[in-house]
């Protein structure tokens, strides 16, 4: 797990790629469904699949975690209101982006 964040954490900070946050969905007819429900973890309803993990500490970490990026990944966050006023404030983006060093894995 520890290589999967480091390569998408260099993705992300590099500017190639924006960081998402989402867990797979247990979608009936799949496998992950059919094993969810048999180990008595499967939540929510059709519309709305849901499950609780293993160690219920990730429950409560995924909570928060949502709740915190809620409003960045519905348009709401500080960088969406201001990307209007993007063009005027960094006019030579493109310029700085060449200019500035590219992250790099040790």
């Amino acid at each position: 797990m520890a290589t999967h964040f480091n390569g998408i954490s260099a993705l992300a900070t590099a500017g190639s790629a924006a960081a998402t946050f989402s867990r797979i969905l247990p979608y009936g007819g799949t496998p992950i469904r059919d094993q969810l429900q048999k180990e008595g973890r499967l939540r929510g309803d059709l519309t709305h699949p849901d499950y609780v993990f293993l160690d219920a500490r990730l429950n409560d970490y995924h909570r928060l975690l949502s709740q915190t990026v809620r409003p960045w990944r519905h348009g709401e966050g500080l960088s969406y209101q201001l990307e209007p006023t993007r063009p005027r404030l960094v006019p030579n983006l493109d310029v700085v982006r060449q200019a500035a060093p590219r992250h790099r894995q040790p």
